[in-house]
C-alpha cells in the first residue's frame, strides 16, 4: 500500500505505456527519458494528493491516499522540493530547447487542471467526477507517456498521434473505471465491452497490433479486479494498467514492431 499512497504506481503506469510508445514510434530506450518523465508525473500526482489534504479542499470524501498524505505533509513536500530541483536542475543542462519548452508546456497544463479543480465545488456527492474527470486526466497523462517518444521518435506525425490517442484512451477507460470504484460502484460491462472492442479494433485497422493487446489486457484486467471482492480496489488499478502497457511492450518485442 505504501508504493501507491506514494504514486509509486502511477509512475509505473506511466512508464510502461511510455516504453510501449517508445517501440511504437521508434524511440531507442534512455534512462534518462523514462527519469524525467516518471519524475514528473509523481510531481504532479503528490501535488494533487497533497493540497486535496490541505484544509478547505473540494474533494469532499478524502480517501486512504489523502490521509495519508495529510499525515506526512511536511515529509511529502520536502520530498517533492528535492525531486523538482533535481529534475529542473538536470533538465536545463541536458535537455535540447524544444524538448524543454515541450515539457514545460505539458507541466503547466498539468499543474492549471490541478489549480482549477481546486476552485470548482464538486457536483455530487462523492467529490470525484469534477473538472472532465478522466477525459482531462487521461489527456494529461497520455501527454506525458508520449512526450519523449513524440519528440525523438522516428516514426512519421500521423504514427505518433495514433500512438498518443490509443494511450489516451486506454488511461481514460482505467481513469473512469477508478472513480466507478471510489464511489463503490461495479464495472458496467456492457460499456467496457464496447470501449474495449472500439479502441482495439481502432488499433488493429491502424496496424498497431501491441496497442490493441494493451487495450484488451486492462479490459481483461479490469474485468478481474471487479470480480475479485478486493478490499481497496482503487490500490491496484494503476498496477493493472502498467501491467496491460506491459503486455504491449512485450508483444511488440515479440513482433518485432518498431515504428519509423
Amino acid at each position: 500500500m505504501i508504493l501507491h499512497y506514494l504514486a509509486i504506481d502511477t509512475v509505473c503506469a506511466v512508464l510502461a505505456w511510455s516504453l510501449l510508445a517508445d517501440r511504437l514510434v521508434g524511440t531507442g530506450p534512455h534512462a534518462l527519458s523514462f527519469a524525467w518523465t516518471g519524475a514528473g508525473v509523481w510531481l504532479v500526482y503528490v501535488a494533487d494528493r497533497w493540497l486535496d489534504s490541505l484544509p478547505g479542499s473540494t474533494e469532499l470524501k478524502p480517501g486512504a491516499r489523502h490521509r495519508f498524505a495529510a499525515r506526512h505533509r511536511q515529509s511529502l513536500g520536502i520530498a517533492w522540493i528535492i525531486v523538482w530541483s533535481v529534475s529542473v536542475a538536470s533538465a536545463l543542462v541536458v535537455l535540447s530547447g524544444e524538448i524543454l519548452l515541450a515539457g514545460t508546456f505539458v507541466a503547466a497544463l498539468a499543474i492549471g487542471y490541478l489549480l482549477i479543480i481546486q476552485r470548482i465545488p464538486s457536483k455530487n456527492e462523492s467529490g470525484k467526477l469534477r473538472a472532465g474527470g478522466g477525459l482531462a486526466v487521461g489527456i494529461l497523462v497520455a501527454t506525458a507517456a508520449n512526450l519523449f517518444p513524440a519528440i525523438e521518435g522516428a516514426a512519421s506525425p500521423w504514427i505518433k498521434i495514433i500512438v498518443w490517442l490509443l494511450t489516451a484512451w486506454a488511461f481514460f477507460l482505467q481513469t473512469r473505471c477508478t472513480r466507478l470504484w471510489e464511489e463503490g460502484e461495479t464495472i458496467p460491462w456492457l460499456w467496457l465491452l464496447i470501449f474495449t472492442i472500439v479502441g482495439a479494433l481502432a488499433a488493429i485497422v491502424l496496424g498497431e497490433i501491441p496497442a490493441a493487446v494493451a487495450v484488451v489486457s486492462l479490459a481483461l484486467c479490469i474485468l478481474v479486479v471487479d470480480f475479485l471482492k478486493i478490499r481497496d480496489k482503487v490500490a491496484v488499478a494503476d498496477w493493472i494498467l502498467a501491467l496491460a502497457g506491459a503486455c504491449g511492450w512485450i508483444t511488440a518485442l515479440m513482433t518485432g514492431a518498431w515504428g519509423g
